[in-house]
């Protein structure tokens, strides 16, 4: 029977892992940890801003919405007398036609101008080609679009709210 001279006894070749390499592992962990933790807070922080700018944009267009539906068919702030197929106001943010856009401060109070604005409101009138025997239009469509204002949140760009609504005059 031969036996083996290295039983018992630790070759230069240690098996398993030392107190020093499960620090460094552990180490190395944490790090990736707190990496992607800190990428869950900002992600946070975004979505908690632009929920509450996205809603605020609905809160104010649907205003807007409800105000305009309040209106006579041929108020003024309806367009007036529109002749069919014809558009009062606009809503391209590039050019703000004037009586059609309101500049909004966070709490959404009307500002005179759009230097402190937080929301930019803009809205236009569409009337139908659809007439009445006069000659007048039977529908007009009301496109209300609010807009966040550059860095209000100041973390990105929230998307516009835009709704639409139909006024029948039969």
């Amino acid at each position: 029977m031969l036996l083996n001279p290295m039983c018992g006894k630790h070759s230069g070749r240690e098996h398993g892992t030392t107190i020093i390499e499960t620090v460094i592992a552990a180490g190395v962990l944490l790090t990736c940890i707190a990496g992607v933790l800190s990428l869950f807070t900002l992600s946070t922080g975004l979505n908690a801003g632009h929920g509450e700018n996205a809603t605020r944009n609905t809160e104010f267009a649907a205003a807007k919405i409800d105000h305009l539906m309040a209106l006579p068919f041929n108020d003024p702030g309806l367009g007036g007398s529109m002749s069919a197929s014809s558009t009062a106001g606009g809503i391209d943010p590039a050019s703000p036609v004037s009586g059609y856009v309101d500049y909004l401060d966070r709490a959404g109070a009307l500002l005179s101008g759009a230097s402190n604005a937080a929301y930019i409101r803009q809205w236009q009138i569409v009337s139908s080609a659809a007439v009445d025997s006069s000659g007048a239009p039977r529908l007009k469509t009301i496109t209300v679009v609010t807009r966040t204002a550059n860095n209000v949140s100041g973390k990105g760009i929230v998307p516009p709210t835009t709704l639409v609504s139909v006024k029948a005059n039969f």
